[in-house]
């Protein structure tokens, strides 16, 4: 049962990174979204072991710095 809330959790949070990628796109000023995103990227995070968390993290912390 717990494996499959963490699938459940897993394709929600990879869902919400998409959705908010595309979104930033559209509109990259937009507060509300990359909020959405960050949080999606830390859940996510939680999946990986620790030196890939910090490379998806400071990776796409530096493709919203452009």
């Amino acid at each position: 049962m717990d494996m499959q809330n963490d699938f459940d959790r897993l394709l929600f949070f990879e869902h919400a990174r998409k959705t908010a990628e595309a979104n930033y796109i559209k509109n990259p000023l937009d507060a509300e979204n990359l909020t959405r995103w960050g949080g999606a990227l830390l859940e996510l995070s939680q999946f990986q072991n620790v030196q890939d968390s910090k490379s998806m993290i400071r990776g796409n912390c530096f493709c919203l710095g452009d």
